[in-house]
């Protein structure tokens, strides 16, 4: 079955939703329906995630933090991967960072960071895009509403700048 994508950008006070507004058109005129993730289909969601704006050179010492509005309809699903990319590559030291999840409990305690995974994820100096099949922490790969992911960069490289990660979950 091939994988299907989607996206949403939420307004200033997100909805929760497993509902898709349809669209008619390329500019965006919304369509008369919406649709659900099951009725779709939809087995594989692809986060993409910029801890490190495209402009900005990557460093180390600091732990870039986001936030993710995981939808309701996927909460559950599993990370089955992990890749990762530069917009700009070191031109000497490879660049080296662990993605962490840290998730709220229910009560308002937040659960230590986990790893993602069982070794640092690596980007090749001269390369941008990391070509390396990552083993997943398969005990702290389940997702949930308001998961937040945070990337710690322990090695730079040089020159490089920007840093995206896409992470794959699938319905499991």
């Amino acid at each position: 079955m091939p994988t299907k994508k989607w996206s949403a950008e939420s307004a200033a006070t997100p909805v929760v939703t497993d509902k898709l507004m349809l669209l008619t058109d390329p500019a965006g005129t919304p369509g008369n329906g919406t649709a659900t993730l099951s009725s779709l289909g939809v087995a594989t969601w692809h986060f993409n995630l910029q801890p490190i704006d495209s402009a900005t050179t990557v460093t180390t010492g600091l732990v870039y933090s986001w936030e993710v509005l995981v939808p309701a309809a996927i909460a559950g699903w599993n990370i089955t991967g992990i890749s990762a990319f530069t917009r700009v590559a070191s031109t000497s030291g490879d660049i080296v960072f662990s993605i962490n999840k840290t998730r709220e409990n229910g009560t308002g305690n937040i659960w230590n960071g986990y790893n993602l995974t069982s070794t640092a994820v690596t980007i090749p100096a001269g390369d941008n895009w990391d070509d390396q099949t990552w083993v997943i922490n398969t005990a702290q790969d389940d997702l949930a509403q308001f998961d937040t992911f945070s990337c710690n960069v322990t090695s730079a490289g040089t020159n490089a700048q920007g840093l995206t990660v896409v992470l794959t979950a699938q319905k499991t």
